[in-house]
């Protein structure tokens, strides 16, 4: 489209947070998790590279600035440049919020790990990899063109940075609530690679007495699974019921559905069990969610979470082939 958004990453920076470098923190978890997200970040970015000719080639920067929300953003700088903005709160609300379920990973999950935090730090890694993998969503499928901002959460911060003119509502595919699914649809994808690069690094091990830190899929499953749970009951917290985001319960049954569906076949592993191990913990978690202040959702029971996913699932679809007939992407 012609009107393509430029951001000013200087004048954002200046407003919301100057970034940190890659070693900032204190903290030798945080520094592990985001060297390891950074790495696996970049891979995929050389992989999205690939095959493509040198004009159609994008880059796309990672920051992490200094700045205490739970929201991570992504800008377009150019034509072909992208920024995706984490903030260094992230590490502390997910350090906040999972010290106080602590107790839950020894009920969800299996005792496959002699040191629970172990278990612990796989939790930070999905999740840092759920918010990346949205936002590169947006800018994958090719949101900018439609509209004028792409955020996690209902923070409008990218909107007093560009021109007033925004495509908000004009675009014949725009909408809100179906942008951010489509984003949260990449997530999944992301989330997905993630765990088959794992699962191929354990199985190239040789030194069998060796345990690395994410071995078995069905451990790692039921961390996903509930990695996405634990953040989308943090959205849950502040969510503006108003907005014209999805509401987190919705995306939550969202991003299980599709991983649940495709998991197997992409790790090549029993799609079956999977699927069902999938649905066994989103139950486990609702049966427990009471006694770890994990119902923000305000919902009793599985079933009423899951009602009317499948018609979001479908609705989806449609608007994915629509805007994918459209030819909309970076």
């Amino acid at each position: 489209m012609n009107n393509i958004r430029y951001t000013d990453l200087k004048e954002y920076f200046s407003i919301y947070g100057m970034p940190y470098d890659e070693k900032f923190s204190e903290d030798e978890t945080h520094q592990i998790i985001m060297d390891i997200i950074r790495k696996f970040f970049y891979r995929n970015i050389i992989s999205i590279n690939e095959g493509r000719k040198k004009k159609d080639k994008i880059r796309i920067h990672l920051y992490e600035i200094n700045n205490f929300d739970l929201n991570a953003s992504a800008l377009q700088l150019g034509k072909k440049d992208f920024a995706i903005v984490m903030r260094s709160g992230i590490f502390q609300i997910l350090f906040d919020e999972i010290g106080k379920n602590y107790e839950i990973f020894n009920e969800i999950t299996e005792t496959y790990y002699e040191d629970l935090s172990e278990t612990v730090g796989a939790y930070y890694l999905f999740v840092y990899a759920y918010l990346i993998g949205h936002e590169l969503g947006h800018i994958m499928q090719g949101h900018h063109s439609i509209a004028s901002t792409s955020n996690l959460s209902e923070n409008r911060e990218i909107l007093n940075l560009i021109n007033k003119q925004s495509l908000v509502n004009q675009h014949p595919l725009y909408n809100r609530f179906l942008m951010e699914l489509d984003a949260d649809l990449y997530a999944v994808s992301f989330l997905i690679k993630l765990m088959l690069e794992l699962k191929i690094k354990y199985k190239l091990l040789n030194d069998k007495s060796r345990e690395i830190f994410y071995g078995d899929i069905y451990s790692v499953t039921k961390i996903a699974i509930t990695s996405i749970y634990i953040t989308h009951n943090l959205f849950a917290k502040k969510h503006n019921y108003k907005s014209d985001y999805p509401p987190p319960h919705i995306r939550t049954g969202f991003m299980t559905w599709y991983l649940k569906e495709f998991l197997g076949d992409i790790v090549n592993e029993n799609k079956k069990e999977l699927k069902e191990l999938c649905e066994e913990q989103m139950q486990k978690i609702y049966d427990l969610q009471d006694r770890y202040s994990l119902s923000a959702f305000k919902i009793n029971s599985l079933d009423d979470f899951n009602l009317n996913i499948i018609e979001q699932v479908k609705i989806h679809l449609s608007y994915y082939n629509k805007l994918k007939s459209t030819g909309i992407s970076v």
